[in-house]
């Protein structure tokens, strides 16, 4: 006989499961036995929320699901953030929690908590597995809802009684049909569009490192001579270096906006209004064409809309079609620059966050990555790391949930073992996660984690001396050294006390084959003006 427990598990394996990030409940227990003999293996993290992360994360890196687990009740609500930033991130991520009994899901029963109301609102959709032999049909159904574009989490209950139960002649889900696109009417009229306005540029978001479309979007842009701005999801879809390469775009950047205001067609491909660029960046420009999957965000109605693959639209617009080369004189005004990292600004001390980045990079090779936590440290990360290709720089940018940065650098060395991986984090976001450090020593994942430290929460107070020119609430009182926490770990730890060491401290955490935590006192108000 096999059981609802053992047929998850099953089902898991036939998708190509690898890893289930979590914490495991005292009433799940078929399930964990069932998975002791899987060659899928539970990644057990400090909390819930972090096992979310990595799930999230780990689809980003490697395309395949992210799987992530909670028991029921407070469990399920501490995962709930991670879910939400693979919502507005967009990553297919199975959410799976544990749940009382079918009988005893009432409003008064001890730990219940209605998970599919809970999770509706920051998922696809919501299953409540309700036979055992429901179980093959409903997870397949859940993972193949995540996995379609746009891509997303899907949760699911596991009543402890379905998971015990008889899954004898259960039911499966028929192989669904590929969606089919018909667009050649609209590549057409996204063609004359381009062949007839004399400024051009693009903007590329995650849509396109989704679609593994990066060299196929340098061919287009190459071929026709376009401009364009990345996103921060998109980060090195275009080389860093790139003459067309006209830098990051930000929510906070006016120049950008008066840039995309002047141009006469803007062609947006894989943008998502997710990450906060609204349509109003480029409300002045004449014409707008958008190459997605899916549908443009609501109350946005493009001049062009081609529905179709990425990369497929792209390769017809660079081999199919005969270009028309745009004239480029005005791509050096259309670049976001970034000011130069002076001599000046390499001898500040407290240290200025370009430069710890600029010294960073020199460290770095093309390969490694870097995962920034939220804050004004993000801001620099996307100005000043050079990303030479998409998925070298991480970011939660559409929730920008901070505590982000560590456990989605364990999983970014969890499934990239010969890269470095270095997490860039404020110190508010590193107290926010920082128990996986136990995580990161316990599985030997030789992490590096730099703590940009001013005290506080910088963006909180940056925005209100730029606001109400006072600050509240946003500095905090006791300076915790944070270098001692990692060795408690059993973590290397690094405490800067002088900029000249800054080097020498950066390159020996990244050179050690453990966990290093590098505490850098940062400027505590760092002038984010590059951006606008």
């Amino acid at each position: 006989m096999m059981i609802g427990a053992e047929l998850l598990v099953r089902t898991l394996e036939e998708h190509g499961v690898e890893y289930i990030f979590g914490v495991p409940g005292d009433i799940e227990n078929t399930l964990f036995a069932a998975l002791k003999d899987s060659r899928i293996q539970f990644f057990n993290v400090r909390h819930e929320q972090s096992g979310a992360f990595m799930a999230d994360v780990y689809h980003r890196l490697t395309g395949k699901l992210g799987v992530c687990f909670s028991t029921l009740g407070p469990g399920a609500t501490n995962m709930l953030t991670g879910v939400a930033n693979a919502h507005q991130d967009r990553s297919a991520v199975l959410a799976l929690s544990g749940q009382l009994a079918r009988p005893q899901l009432t409003f008064d029963s001890h730990q219940y908590i209605n998970l599919k109301r809970v999770f509706e609102e920051v998922t696809k959709a919501t299953f409540i597995v309700k036979r055992a032999r429901d179980m093959n049909a409903d997870i397949s159904s859940a993972i193949r809802i995540a996995k379609r574009e746009k891509p997303g989490p899907v949760h699911v209950t596991l009543p402890i009684d379905v998971l015990d139960e008889d899954a004898s002649g259960y039911r499966t889900v028929s192989s669904h049909q590929e969606l089919t696109f018909n667009y050649e009417v609209q590549l057409r009229e996204m063609y004359d569009l381009i062949k007839n306005s004399n400024k051009v540029t693009a903007i590329a978001g995650p849509g396109v490192v989704r679609a593994n479309a990066s060299a196929h979007l340098v061919a287009f842009l190459e071929k026709y001579n376009i401009p364009a701005y990345t996103s921060f999801l998109a980060k090195g879809v275009i080389p860093e270096g790139h003459a067309l390469n006209c830098g990051i775009l930000s929510r906070h950047s006016t120049k950008a906006r008066e840039n995309l205001g002047n141009q006469d067609l803007v062609i947006l491909l894989g943008y998502d209004r997710i990450e906060g660029v609204e349509p109003i960046m480029w409300e002045g420009a004449r014409a707008t064409a958008t190459v997605d999957e899916t549908s443009p965000p609501d109350g946005f109605v493009p001049t062009v809309e081609v529905r179709a693959p990425i990369r497929d639209v792209l390769e017809s617009l660079t081999t199919r079609l005969d270009p028309v080369r745009k004239d480029a004189a005005d791509i050096e005004a259309m670049r976001i620059k970034t000011p130069l990292v002076t001599s000046e600004v390499e001898e500040m001390f407290p240290a200025h966050p370009a430069y710890v980045l600029k010294v960073v990079g020199e460290l770095l090779g093309r390969d490694d990555v870097v995962v920034s936590d939220v804050g004004l440290h993000k801001q620099y990360v996307g100005m000043y790391y050079p990303a030479e290709a998409p998925n070298k720089t991480i970011f939660s940018n559409g929730l920008s949930s901070m505590g982000f940065s560590l456990p989605a650098a364990i999983a970014a060395q969890l499934v990239l073992p010969d890269q470095n991986v270095v997490a860039v984090t404020g110190d508010g976001g590193f107290q926010m996660n920082l128990q996986e450090l136990a995580t990161a020593v316990e599985h030997r994942l030789p992490i590096t984690i730099l703590i940009f430290n001013d005290g506080g929460y910088g963006m909180v107070k940056d925005r209100q001396l730029r606001q109400v020119k006072k600050t509240y609430a946003a500095q905090f009182l006791h300076n915790t050294h944070y270098a001692k926490i990692a060795e408690a770990y059993g973590a290397k730890g690094f405490r800067l006390e002088t900029v000249k060491d800054l080097r020498a401290n950066l390159r020996a955490a990244i050179e050690h084959r453990g966990v290093s935590v590098v505490d850098i006192p940062i400027q505590q108000y760092s002038d984010i003006q590059g951006m606008r």
